[in-house]
């Protein structure tokens, strides 16, 4: 049987992906890219060096076209007060003590809503990213008239600190040079910009 291999960076679990293959399994073959290129990355390298250059190449393919395109999440800018139900001297502590297990937005936020899809909180007086966490599902619950939307945590991912990625490096990843003068209350974030806000290395 022939199939067609869909390199995607769509998660499994994406409407697009299921879509696909309520219509044309067997025959197309949908496959998220980070597992591909996790399993290349981890392949021996005593294939040989042909094989090696082509594996090589072929991440590097991966990178420049999905890495800058493909998005990791949102960057969502608090707001504070009765309206938003969010306290800005108590919420850190709150999350410390274990007491926050979603978060509420006013609109359906497409780039949080898939597998493991992160949500970065920033914090304009602190000037700083102050929480991210791996976001579980997006639903509409409509319990809080202004927030009728719901992102709940994964697990064990939440982190939280003063100035876990502060404003000046922010400012500093392509795309972000006018975060803070920006009105638009939420960013998308790409691969490549999470990196570079992490301060994570390029390997």
């Amino acid at each position: 049987m022939k199939r067609l291999v869909l390199l995607t960076p769509d998660d499994s679990k994406s409407n697009y992906i299921r879509e696909i293959r309520s219509k044309y399994k067997p025959m197309v073959l949908p496959l998220e890219w980070r597992r591909v290129y996790n399993f290349l990355e981890s392949v021996p390298k005593r294939h040989g060096p042909v094989f090696g250059q082509l594996v090589s190449q072929f991440l590097s393919e991966i990178h420049d076209c999905i890495f800058d395109q493909d998005f990791v999440g949102i960057i969502q800018k608090m707001t504070f007060g009765d309206w938003s139900g969010v306290d800005h001297n108590t919420y850190l502590e709150e999350m410390k003590k274990g007491e926050w297990k979603w978060w509420n937005t006013p609109r359906k936020y497409k780039k949080l809503n898939g597998t493991g899809r992160k949500l970065l909180l920033y914090d304009k007086t602190r000037e700083a990213i102050t929480v991210e966490v791996e976001i579980a599902k997006v639903e509409e619950t409509k319990q809080e008239k202004d927030f009728p939307w719901r992102n709940t945590f994964v697990r064990d991912t939440l982190q939280f600190d003063e100035k876990l990625i502060p404003l000046k490096r922010i400012v500093k990843v392509p795309g972000f040079e006018n975060f803070v003068s920006a009105r638009a209350p939420y960013r998308n974030v790409t691969h490549e910009q999470y990196r570079l806000l992490k301060g994570l290395s390029a390997d």
